[in-house]
């Protein structure tokens, strides 16, 4: 074989290696586009269980993706309460998380005591 058909096989493998790159370059963006298209799309029983408006949604969401992480950690009525335009909204907010946690202090609380019942169910069950 020839210098010629090499060169022309480096070529052919270097553009394949860069199509492939390319294509999954392509793909990456676009799973990320998904995935932030998923992500704004309002679910209407979040925001009723919530109970925010969808203009109070999307600017925590705007929010949310500009800060980043720190506020992917915080529940949507803290970020909209560090946010908030006026002391009356901030307020509504800070009940809002303090009802919010309150409920999941409750819940959490209840299922610690059906789990240790469970626990000492199965426990006593397998004594000798």
């Amino acid at each position: 074989m020839n210098k010629a058909w090499y060169r022309e096989a480096g070529w052919l493998v270097g553009l394949t290696a860069l199509a492939g790159v390319a294509a999954s370059v392509i793909l990456d963006v676009q799973a990320a586009r998904e995935e932030a298209s998923q992500w704004q799309k309002i679910d209407h029983r979040v925001l009723r269980w919530l109970e925010l408006s969808e203009e109070e949604w999307r600017q925590y969401q705007s929010r949310r993706a500009l800060i980043g992480k720190p506020l992917a950690e915080m529940t949507p009525y803290e970020v909209l309460g560090i946010y908030a335009d006026n002391p009356e909204q901030r307020r509504r907010f800070a009940r809002e998380n303090a009802r919010f946690m309150l409920d999941f202090y409750r819940r959490t609380m209840e299922f610690e005591r059906l789990y240790r019942e469970e626990l000492t169910k199965l426990s006593s069950e397998k004594r000798p």
